[in-house]
């Protein structure tokens, strides 16, 4: 009798809360074996959501020893490239990719599949070098890059929020395929609204007015459309502060995309704590569409 097919296991590098190996897991049939972050808020918002262990920080890990995997996941940090920031970029000391990359190649096992998230200010960073650096980094390590921006907008979410996705497969491997491939949408992203989203509309804070489409204003219809593709209605986006109204933790996770509680359930995140996390994170049915499309592409071997 012939044994059922194990899933493809992920090693997540910099999850912070997990949105690229949701998106990974739902595309490769994958299940994740190991995180890999060591900041307090995401440290514990992966305990209470996976059951994998957490390798905790980059520069601890023992990369030889690490346990095997198929495919490597990092949103590796944003700050050196984000138009927000100083935009250091590969010269600024939180530009990791290239330790990354040579950290996977002393692993046991080689991967199959790399799959990188970050700003699309990867792009322009350092006038290009950036980006140049993470495609030829790939390419001398033997992997073969493909990469594309979506907005999360393009997955039907209410605002732009692009980012950069990168899929690199082993190129000793060409032709092989970790799970099923899905077609997804071509298409540039424009301007973002920024990381942390903060609307908050006037109202109640009831909870009363939530399908009013006066709450919403111009964004009742995106609103609407989000409602359908989470699978549960908008919560109420603001909730009373110790002194004054603010945004609802609570809206901000179902405005990414997550599942209700996966943020907001942990106990004893503040917060702070939590709009961190979710204003560093990436929608996971954006990540999700990315993949899905860039693993539609024909290899450069067929």
């Amino acid at each position: 009798m012939n044994q059922p097919a194990q899933p493809p296991l992920i090693g997540s590098l910099c999850t912070g809360y997990g949105g690229l190996d949701m998106a990974a897991e739902q595309v490769y049939g994958a299940r994740t074996a190991w995180v890999a972050d060591p900041a307090p808020g995401p440290a514990a918002i992966l305990a209470h959501n996976y059951p994998a262990p957490n390798l905790g920080d980059l520069h601890s890990i023992d990369w030889a020893n690490t346990p095997p995997v198929d495919i490597i996941t990092a949103g590796f940090p944003c700050q050196p490239v984000s138009l927000s920031g100083r935009r250091g970029g590969i010269d600024d000391e939180r530009w990791i990719f290239d330790f990354i990359l040579n950290g996977i190649q002393q692993l046991p096992q080689r991967p199959r599949r790399l799959v990188f998230e970050n700003v699309r200010g990867l792009f322009t960073a350092n006038q290009g070098e950036a980006m140049r650096r993470v495609v030829h980094g790939l390419a001398e390590h033997g992997f073969l890059p493909r990469w594309r921006v979506l907005r999360a907008s393009d997955a039907g979410a209410p605002h732009q929020r692009p980012r950069v996705f990168v899929v690199a497969v082993d190129a000793l491997r060409l032709g092989e395929r970790v799970g099923p491939p899905r077609a997804g949408d071509e298409s540039e992203g424009k301007p973002g609204v920024g990381d942390t989203p903060d609307p908050v509309p006037a109202g109640s804070l009831s909870g009363e007015g939530v399908h009013d489409p006066d709450l919403w204003g111009r964004f009742h219809t995106p609103i609407r459309r989000w409602e359908q593709v989470v699978g549960r209605p908008a919560p109420y986006p603001a909730e009373q502060g110790p002194r004054t109204p603010r945004l609802s933790m609570r809206w901000l996770e179902w405005f990414m995309g997550l599942p209700e509680g996966w943020v907001t359930g942990v106990p004893g995140l503040s917060y702070s704590a939590q709009r961190h996390a979710l204003g560093n994170g990436v929608v996971p049915q954006q990540a999700a569409a990315a993949l899905a499309d860039l693993e539609a592409w024909p290899d450069p071997a067929r």
